[in-house]
């Protein structure tokens, strides 16, 4: 293999797939690109097993070939490489990159060793706008679950009926759901898509006004746009119910400016690191007091500026399921609907209607204040 190339279109194709390898000691060549050069062009993958990455870029092949070299260490080489052009040439069993003013050789390790990338099969395909879908994406994915204790909470749920498509992500302790609309599909699907293939998806993909491609079959989803394919196994199983426990009426509501929470519960934090992050919202003669105590440290109250209006309440949350949610909205203003102490918490904003997050409160003892 030979071929000359531009040292940023090089570093961009690396650094999309170097997302997906890492130090995987058992499998080294997992640690590799696959890179296969022919008809003007050079195409780069990457898997870790659970997913794979293809990314194309032009070149001038002057003699085609296949090859596979450590990811991150080429990568690195060629990202902090200042000249314009770099040529890279294929001997014996080092790949040299030679550049006007620096070179490298590379250990490579037998392309029959690296795994195969799944390859596209035949299922529902959806096209959508880029921005819109990643952006509903980042809504929810925060909220799944990190622990494998069930499987299924570590995934973002994606359902499609009656020309809408639903996005959901939950680890028991709070939900986020957004909704939308009018995506030209009649057909209905449910499906699980890792969380951890959200993270890396959401980065890699240049965000702009194009469109993504998702391919889905029985066991894998296909994401598309003119350079890249991310190809993800699916998660197995069924999705909690979890319509069931969004709340449909409220005695009481607060309609509060974000930064004014923010800035209170980031005050509150800071004394409840070690009370696993408790806080309690005391309403009271359509007042809004933020509590948080230190058995160490001490205690702070803070007085909010909110519009109230129902029942008194005393409720105490993990601030850190909401403020995880400020920094994904741009909300100027956060309603907080409630009901007992011990029910779940619905957070909106008339400014994005189509989504919604559950929080559930915790069940602690307080003392009165």
């Amino acid at each position: 293999m030979k071929a000359i190339c531009l040292s940023e279109n090089l570093a961009s194709g690396l650094a999309i797939i170097s997302r997906v390898t890492g130090r995987n000691t058992i499998l080294p060549i997992l640690n590799n690109v696959l890179i296969e050069a022919s008809n003007g062009k050079m195409i780069l993958s990457s898997t870790n097993l659970e997913m794979a990455v293809t990314t194309k870029i032009g070149a001038n092949v002057k003699s085609s070939g296949k090859l596979t070299v450590p990811a991150r260490l080429m990568y690195e080489f060629v990202s902090l490489n200042k000249d314009n052009n770099i040529s890279l040439e294929l001997d014996g069993t080092k790949f040299n990159l030679i550049s006007e003013k620096n070179s490298a050789s590379l250990n490579t390790l037998s392309v029959n060793d690296f795994p195969p990338i799944p390859e596209s099969e035949d299922g529902l395909k959806i096209s959508l706008d880029k921005n819109h879908f990643f952006s509903a994406l980042e809504k929810v994915v925060f909220a799944c679950a990190i622990d494998e204790t069930r499987p299924v909470l570590t995934g973002v749920y994606l359902k499609i009926e009656h020309n809408q498509l639903t996005l959901v992500g939950t680890d028991s302790y709070r939900l986020a759901e957004i909704v939308l609309p009018n995506i030209g599909i009649d057909e209905e699907v449910e499906i699980l898509i890792p969380a951890t293939t959200i993270l890396e998806l959401v980065k890699i993909f240049t965000k702009d006004d194009s469109k993504i491609e998702l391919n889905i079959s029985s066991n894998q989803i296909e994401i598309n746009d003119p350079k890249t394919t991310i190809i993800s196994k699916l998660i197995s199983g069924n999705f909690p119910e979890y319509k069931e426990i969004i709340p449909t009426s409220f005695k009481t509501t607060i309609v509060i400016e974000k930064k004014e929470l923010v800035d209170s519960l980031k005050l509150a934090q800071s004394f409840s690191r070690d009370n696993a992050g408790n806080v309690v919202f005391k309403i009271k003669e359509n007042n809004l007091t933020i509590i948080s105590r230190s058995d160490q440290f001490g205690e702070n109250i803070s007085k909010v500026n909110a519009e109230i209006s129902g029942e008194d309440i005393k409720i105490t949350f993990n601030v850190k399921f909401i403020l995880e949610l400020a920094d994904k909205i741009n909300y100027q203003k956060i309603t907080l609907s409630l009901n007992e102490s011990s029910s779940p918490v619905k957070i909106s904003s008339d400014e994005l209607s189509n989504f919604t997050y559950i929080v559930m409160p915790l069940k602690v003892e307080e003392k009165e204040e």
